[in-house]
C-alpha cells in the first residue's frame, strides 16, 4: 500500500519555518510510520514546507529515524483539505491500514 504522510502536525510539532529543525518529534506516530515502512508499505512523506527547507527536513528526519521512500516539498496550503482518503492520527491509520500490518 502506498502511503502519503504529512510531517507537521503529524510527525512533529508545527513550528514556523525559522524554528522548524527544533520541532519536537512525534515519536509514537513515527513508530507507526516505521513499523508500516518495514512491513512493506511505501511510504511517501509530503509537506507543506518549501523546497528551500528540503535539506533541513532530510536531516530532521534522518536524525529522529524517520523511515520513508520519497520527500516531497511545496503541498498545496488550504485551510481545510477535504480528500475521501483522509486520516489524522496514528490509530485512524492503524485502523485504515489493518491491525495486522502494524
Amino acid at each position: 500500500m502506498k502511503l502519503g504522510i504529512d510531517i507537521d502536525g503529524v510527525l512533529c510539532s508545527e513550528e514556523t519555518s525559522y524554528e522548524r529543525y527544533d520541532a519536537t518529534p512525534f515519536i509514537e506516530n513515527i513508530a507507526v510510520i516505521n513499523q508500516l515502512y518495514d512491513d512493506g508499505h511505501t511510504i511517501i512523506l509530503f509537506s507543506a514546507r518549501g523546497w528551500n527547507e528540503y535539506d533541513m527536513t532530510m536531516l530532521w528526519l534522518k536524525n529522529y529515524g524517520v523511515k520513508f521512500h520519497q520527500l516531497l516539498c511545496g503541498k498545496p496550503i488550504f485551510d481545510i483539505f477535504l480528500d475521501d482518503r483522509a486520516v489524522s492520527t496514528a490509530q485512524q491509520l492503524i485502523d485504515q491500514v489493518g491491525e495486522e500490518h502494524v
